[in-house]
């Protein structure tokens, strides 16, 4: 079995698992060679009946989370797939896994695409996890990640940032985005961090942007965002026939709107 996934350092798609991109819900303990290699097998599960997906788990002292991380999946398919008009995958299952490197990844195998979440994540984090990871599978099924690791997280951190307005749990990757106003926008915080010798999430912070088109040019809800996904790449030639704006226009406008969000989403 073998997973789809872009590597940051060579710069190609390898047979791993992409970060924060899976579907199924398990709790189960992998091991450090297999822990993205292979579905895990022989376990419990829920399945939504309002969507069809499933929730897999390992024991029944996670049940109760099982069953939260299936209402969350409802809430996310009903603003990105019903109100913003995101494509759906036909085929869609959490796991809830013990892992070494803790977070959520999302990707995509023979089988269809699957989502594997760390059931230790802080419980207020989790429903945000579930709309960041539910937003890559739709990704997935809109032809897949694209080239630009930063459009793929804006776009997630957006639906976070639309589905809970008043979290501040995405302003340390906002602060990141807001101190490189200098870099190209399409930065990826993998690039950067090794330009400046620290760790940035950068890319993640760049919902920023998405949040300025939506505001200057959609009405706050994410479709404008949905109608770029569907024009896809080249992001430019995208964004500028969504807005019907030049990108250099777009850009000293998003300069000044910037300065005005410190006051909206954090100092």
């Amino acid at each position: 079995m073998r997973l789809s996934v872009y590597c940051l350092v060579t710069k190609s798609w390898q047979a791993k698992a992409r970060p924060r991109l899976c579907c199924f819900i398990v709790f189960s303990i992998f091991s450090a060679n297999n822990l993205w290699g292979a579905r895990p097998v022989n376990l419990e599960k829920i399945d939504s009946a309002q969507l069809g997906f499933s929730v897999y788990f390992s024991s029944q002292l996670f049940l109760e989370k099982a069953q939260r991380t299936l209402i969350f999946l409802e809430d996310a398919f009903r603003k990105q797939v019903t109100l913003q008009g995101f494509t759906a995958p036909n085929t869609y299952q959490i796991y809830l896994v013990p892992t070494a490197m803790g977070g959520a990844r999302t990707a995509q195998d023979e089988l269809g695409i699957y989502t594997v979440i760390d059931p230790a994540l802080d419980d207020l984090l989790w429903a945000s996890y579930i709309h960041h990871e539910w937003q890559h599978a739709c990704q997935y099924a809109m032809g897949g990640p694209s080239s630009s690791l930063f459009m793929d997280e804006a776009s997630a951190v957006l639906q976070e940032v639309l589905a809970f307005p008043a979290a501040s749990y995405w302003l340390d990757a906002l602060r990141d985005f807001q101190s490189y106003p200098q870099v190209p926008l399409f930065s990826s915080g993998e690039g950067l961090s090794q330009l400046i010798g620290a760790s940035t999430k950068y890319e993640y912070g760049g919902a920023l942007f998405l949040l300025f088109l939506e505001d200057k040019y959609g009405l706050k809800d994410g479709q404008l965002v949905r109608h770029l996904w569907q024009k896809r790449e080249p992001w430019i030639s995208a964004i500028e026939e969504v807005t019907k704006s030049s990108m250099q226009n777009l850009l000293m406008d998003f300069a000044i709107w910037r300065i005005r969000a410190e006051n909206l989403y954090g100092d």
